[in-house]
């Protein structure tokens, strides 16, 4: 059986669910992990190839490497931007060693800490395989804009903090739950250190020049370099542009590009927009080249009728399905174009469950899951937009 006809299948029987809408969630959270794992497995082999390439062509970066006892291991170098790993090499790495416990008995060490003026990057460790179920995070001097963790594989654990603006940062303070496979939770909190003398300036290249997109004016104003993220800051009145995507390509030909990390953050009319650094390769002049951009749409589904408005191709209702005090959605999104949020009828942002069910790049079916927000919610749809001439200009420090 190939994958449509398993597709069919699935949703035929999906019509004759009649369980719960808590077992249902369980499910889709089970379902999900497994398809972390399934693609974790798959990167495997690509994971042990890169590893090979990196420990024969690049001796230099494998002795640093084997300095650093979390990323020794290799499992999370890999999982990491090249940004991070130029950083390491460069020794631009501190390590801490320091250990943590929780008053339930788990332990674990804060291994080290890769900062510079606009985001820290913490490496940690526990004894005991655990999952991390919440957590949050504050700054000593500076406004935390995007936190989340880049990497968890059960014991190694790297959380990615990023500023609204350069900063002074003297310390991070983390707070988690971390949960074991027998449910067992544990509230762990911990401060990482800061040393302001080892942070490298940025650096801050001009550009202000204004490109439109789709019939979007942007104005592009700077590409900032630092140790760990090219940031391309721009500005834009149309609120539809969450965030562009961009390549910095050095006089050498060496391309850096966004990573699977964080992409871009929209504050007012600022676009931060992010993508590795080539803050240690030193191959002036840079050429940035700007060929696309993400943009928003926003679309009201009527849970009564499955009417979309304004209608449109990027996302359209199939069915909808009650069960008990629940609404479950079955909605076609082609082409890329992804709902990263609800708002019910008051206009409160909600959180909702997402079952992806077909393969990458064909149109994506999911099951939205929320408990019942009223006759008519607003889904907030990113999806990404191509330039048909790229914008590029050479830079020149």
């Amino acid at each position: 059986m190939n994958r449509t006809e398993e597709f069919r299948t699935l949703c035929a029987s999906y019509n004759e669910m009649s369980f719960p809408i808590e077992e249902s969630l369980c499910r889709a959270k089970s379902r999900r992990r497994r398809r972390t794992a399934a693609r974790a497995g798959g990167c495997a082999l690509g994971v042990l190839l890169a590893f090979c390439i990196t420990v024969n062509l690049l001796p230099g970066v494998t002795v640093v490497l084997a300095k650093v006892p979390v990323l020794r291991q290799f499992t999370s170098l890999f999982l990491l931007s090249p940004s991070l790993r130029d950083a390491v090499s460069s020794d631009y790495y501190t390590l801490l060693h320091t250990p943590f416990s929780a008053e339930s008995g788990l332990t674990g060490t804060v291994d080290g800490v890769i900062a510079d003026s606009l985001s820290v990057y913490v490496f940690f460790c526990t004894d005991t395989p655990v999952r991390c179920e919440q957590f949050a995070v504050t700054a000593s001097n500076g406004t935390v804009s995007h936190s989340s963790l880049v990497d968890e594989d059960g014991t190694r654990f790297c959380m990615e903090i990023v500023f609204t603006e350069e900063t002074d940062c003297s310390s991070v303070s983390l707070s988690l739950t971390l949960t074991e496979e027998n449910g067992t939770a544990h509230d762990v909190s911990f401060s990482v250190p800061i040393e302001q003398q080892t942070i490298l300036e940025s650096r801050t290249i001009p550009i202000g020049k204004t490109v439109l997109i789709e019939g979007h004016s942007v104005l592009i104003e700077t590409l900032t370099l630092t140790p760990t993220a090219a940031v391309l800051t721009a500005q834009s009145e149309d609120n539809a542009v969450t965030g562009l995507s961009f390549a910095v390509t050095c006089k050498d030909g060496t391309r850096f590009v966004q990573s699977s990390g964080i992409r871009s953050i929209r504050d007012g009319n600022t676009i931060l927009s992010y993508a590795n650094s080539p803050y240690f390769s030193a191959s002036e002049p840079f050429e940035l080249s700007v060929f696309g951009a993400r943009v928003q749409t926003s679309v009201c589904v009527d849970l009564e009728s499955g009417a979309v408005t304004p209608p449109t191709s990027s996302f359209a209702v199939e069915s909808v399905e009650w069960k008990d005090d629940c609404a479950v959605i079955r909605a076609t999104v082609p082409n890329g174009a992804v709902p990263t949020s609800y708002r019910d009828e008051s206009g409160v942002l909600c959180p909702f469950f997402m079952e992806e069910s077909s393969d990458p790049g064909d149109s994506a079916v999911f099951l939205f899951t929320q408990p019942h927000p009223g006759k008519v919610i607003t889904f907030d749809i990113d999806q990404t937009v191509s330039i048909a001439s790229p914008f590029v200009c050479s830079l020149v420090q």
